[in-house]
């Protein structure tokens, strides 16, 4: 059995970038909004201002994702076999950074088994990621990249600095 269907096609450019953004919100930006909201003195002490806290969190939330998105696209272009392979370290990558912390901090498991069974679950959502389960799944959670950046600029501590009447 192929890894790769003789007729199978890139998936979209849009959907592909959908894919990966919210992979990356659940993996990487959610923890850092979180890590900084928790921070909010050493935001202060840097004297960040609005505009450079709303840069930073969008560029958290599209820069990175696009990158790896366009580069799973590009790949598939030049070729189904470098393209699924690049998807699929993508998706593996992403979904390990995203498991690995449920297992080992929320529900208090070993490490080495955190490891390990995030390292399964990762492999799987890979593995399965063409099913339309899966991509049906992601589809859904496409608007949570929006929302952990609202509740990061709307309603965590860090909305001291988007809308202070500091005039000095």
């Amino acid at each position: 059995m192929a890894l790769i269907k003789k007729n199978e096609k890139p998936f979209g450019l849009w959907r592909a970038l959908l894919h990966v953004q919210v992979l990356w919100a659940f993996a990487v930006a959610q923890p850092l909004y979180s890590k900084i909201s928790e921070n909010l003195p050493f935001l202060l002490a840097h004297r960040l201002e609005a505009g450079e806290v709303i840069a930073y969190a969008l560029a958290l939330l599209v820069v990175v994702p696009a990158v790896l998105g366009i580069l799973v696209w590009v790949g598939f272009r030049i070729s189904p076999a470098i393209g699924w392979l690049l998807r699929s370290l993508v998706i593996i990558i992403l979904a390990f950074l995203i498991f690995f912390p449920l297992l080992a901090n929320v529900w208090g498991m070993h490490e080495l088994i955190s490891m390990a069974l995030a390292s399964a679950l990762a492999l799987a959502l890979a593995f399965k990621y063409d099913s339309r389960f899966s991509r049906g799944l992601l589809d859904i959670l496409t608007p949570a990249p929006v929302l952990f950046v609202a509740f990061f600029l709307l309603f965590s501590p860090v909305r001291v600095l988007l809308f202070s009447n500091d005039d000095g």
